[in-house]
């Protein structure tokens, strides 16, 4: 096994996910497999740099377990079916215009359904 410089998905995704014995379940995105994807602004040529330096404003688009649940507006606009965009929020979010989905739910298989991001927003400003 080498530990030479490999990319960062390697350390926080295939090898981790090898480890533990789940190979054949997770650790690559191919179609029928859950996926949370983290997509960061490139501000820095150096891959490791660019994770470590990261803050809230640098991230482009979030997926949660295969579904879009924030990003860029004109990437979601892009990857998503228009019949379906009415779960988006528009934000504005450290100057970018940002999308939402605010019909989320933490526990979607949950016997009794949790409150979306929609229903817990509306109830706070109450």
């Amino acid at each position: 096994m080498s530990f030479g410089l490999c990319p960062p998905s390697y350390w926080t995704g295939r090898r981790p996910v090898h480890i533990a014995g789940l190979a054949d379940q997770l650790g690559t995105l191919a179609a029928g497999r859950p996926a949370d994807l983290l997509v960061l602004e490139r501000r820095h040529d150096d891959p490791y740099h660019k994770v470590v330096a990261a803050d809230p404003s640098s991230v482009e688009l979030v997926m949660v377990d295969g579904d879009l649940a924030y990003g860029r507006a004109d990437w979601l606009s892009d990857l998503t079916d228009p019949a379906d965009q009415d779960r988006f929020e528009s934000i504005l979010a450290w100057a970018k215009p940002m999308l939402l989905d605010t019909s989320y739910r933490a526990l979607p298989r949950s016997p009794t359904a949790p409150p979306t991001l929609g229903q817990l927003r509306a109830a706070l400003i109450a």
